[in-house]
């Protein structure tokens, strides 16, 4: 009997209580779109099955995480980003003098989100969830961490199943061909670890942005600020944990820097079908040997995005800069179309050229934990008891919890990840641990990992073979030997950027101008639903 049919043999009341019981965005969705019962009771009952899923979604063991996160939202308003310039000019307008209340304000509400973490004074789910504009915002919210959990986790895990050969390092990687744990499905504690993990980002990401603004020029005229409440939010933090949140930021910015491959590779496509339509023009006399190339022309319109210099100055920099915009416009730039992705990207490399990383930041603020005096929390917290539970009822299924079950680590299969030696110290973001952090290493379960034994890298140390700023193809090198004038430069940036932009590729004095306005973005019109903007 089908499915659908089957549904339709029970009572309005248990299939409400059916859909009730999800515990994911991915499978309300999947189930409403293969059953017109489930369908038409989520229409009539939308807010509460919503609610319900969306507290099944994040149990009481992370929700602090979320609240926080999602309460973090509103600092965002202090934030200037194209098309916003209005607190941009506040602060910065020569003409007026630099408001330092709005500084001032920015920090007292940044620090006041930090302190209703540490107070324990936050709203709970079930409370916000009773105002339904709120609860329909949490929603989509949560939504965006469901996509971005669960792409993370598959390709953690394919690289996990890969490692017997993925990796060059000392450590013995044999493979127990009787026991493949890796393949086991995601249980309910490495779940809960790993979105622990996006919704801590997420509050970090929010807290940062004060770091950000007040960077460079605010920092000259007001004096440093500290502890920053970014660095002040690290510190709470044990190396572990830390650490995850670095296994996050380096997600995220693989995901940004394949789109940069992508816009790359289109960038060439376009130069060479140009240069081809161009024909005889392309040697046309006058032509100076130096004045034959797209980095000369790049330069000369002062976009340098594609030159190789940018890309080994600055790509990473710029990479860095989306990744601090946060998951809402993260989920934008990596689900829209390419061709506004790309012109999403372009538009704000002048604003992340001289912005502090928040990714390095990881590694710069957070203070190193010896592994040997601070190897855990001093308390289990609840999350570590259910793992401590499940443990348990994984060597014991008939059985209970027992007093002898160890707690600090219960469960976690990252304890084999660190060379416990005394004085060792956990480097938080440390580029010898980037293939451990690609595995999400910190996140599964003891059982998951026993039978891969690879995680007994050092923290900090380079495995064989680690080469450090490994630089990708640049667009010079791909486009090596290939003639083009002026013309056909500017008419690929135009067809990148919009019509427009012809206008603005130079000043009429002979000397390139900016290819891009700061405060205005390539001003062509860019649809609004993907401008580069945490709001929706």
């Amino acid at each position: 009997m089908p499915p659908t049919t089957s549904l339709s043999t029970l009572s309005p009341e248990l299939d409400l209580a059916i859909l009730g019981q999800l515990s994911s965005a991915k499978d309300l969705y999947a189930a409403i779109a293969v059953s017109p019962t489930f369908y038409h009771l989520f229409s009539n009952y939308k807010r509460s099955v919503i609610s319900s899923v969306l507290r099944n979604a994040i149990p009481r063991e992370i929700e602090k995480e979320f609240v926080l996160a999602y309460h973090a939202q509103s600092l965002w308003a202090y934030v200037y980003e194209p098309p916003d310039t209005v607190i941009r000019q506040q602060i910065f307008d020569p003409d007026s003098p630099v408001s330092q209340e709005i500084v001032e304000e920015f920090e007292v509400e940044t620090r006041a989100v930090l302190k209703m973490g540490q107070d324990g004074e936050w709203p709970t789910l079930s409370s916000l969830s009773a105002d339904p504009e709120v609860l329909m915002d949490m929603w989509d919210f949560y939504r965006k961490f469901e996509g971005f959990m669960l792409e993370y986790s598959e390709k953690a895990l394919a690289e996990l199943r890969r490692l017997p050969t993925g990796l060059d390092n000392d450590t013995n990687m044999d493979l127990d061909p009787e026991a493949d744990t890796t393949r086991l499905p995601i249980s309910i504690t490495e779940e809960s670890r790993l979105k622990r993990a996006f919704f801590r980002f997420e509050l970090y990401t929010c807290l940062f942005q004060f770091s950000q603004v007040t960077y460079g020029d605010l920092y000259i005229q007001f004096g440093p600020v500290n502890p920053l409440p970014a660095e002040e939010y690290l510190s709470s933090l044990c190396g572990w944990e830390a650490e995850e949140l670095a296994c996050v930021a380096q997600f995220y910015s693989t995901l940004v820097e394949g789109l940069c491959h992508k816009i790359d590779a289109d960038f060439v496509a376009r130069v060479k079908a140009k240069a081809k339509a161009d024909g005889a023009a392309l040697t046309a006399p006058g032509l100076k040997v130096n004045r034959d190339s797209v980095n000369y022309w790049l330069n000369y319109h002062n976009f340098r995005w594609f030159s190789g210099s940018y890309k080994k100055r600055y790509r990473r920099i710029h990479i860095d800069y989306i990744v601090s915009r946060g998951v809402l416009a993260l989920s934008k730039v990596t689900r829209a179309p390419f061709h506004i992705a790309q012109e999403m990207i372009l538009q704000c490399h002048l604003l992340a050229e001289g912005q502090t990383s928040i990714v390095t930041d990881l590694h710069r603020l957070y203070p190193s934990d010896s592994v040997s005096h601070n190897p855990a929390p001093a308390q289990s917290t609840d999350l570590e008891q259910i793992t401590a539970a499940a443990a348990a009822l994984a060597l014991n299924p008939a059985g209970t919890a027992t007093a002898t079950l160890k707690i600090g680590f219960p469960g976690y299969g990252f304890k084999m990840a660190v060379a416990r030696t005394p004085g060792r110290r956990w480097e938080c973001n440390a580029p010898g641990n980037r293939a451990l952090r690609s595995v999400g290493f910190l996140f599964w379960d003891e059982a998951r990992l026993r039978a891969v034994q690879l995680l007994t890298v050092p923290a900090g140390k380079s495995p064989r073979g680690h080469r450090k700023n490994v630089q990708d193809v640049s667009v010079e090198n791909a486009l090596a030997g290939l003639n083009v004038r002026r013309e056909v430069v500017v008419a690929v940036l135009g067809d990148v950027l919009g019509p427009e932009w012809e206008g603005k590729s130079s000043t009429g004095n002979g000397q390139a101008g900016d290819a891009m306005d700061i405060d205005g973005g390539s001003g062509h019109g860019m649809d609004p639903r993907f401008d580069m903007h945490w709001r929706d």
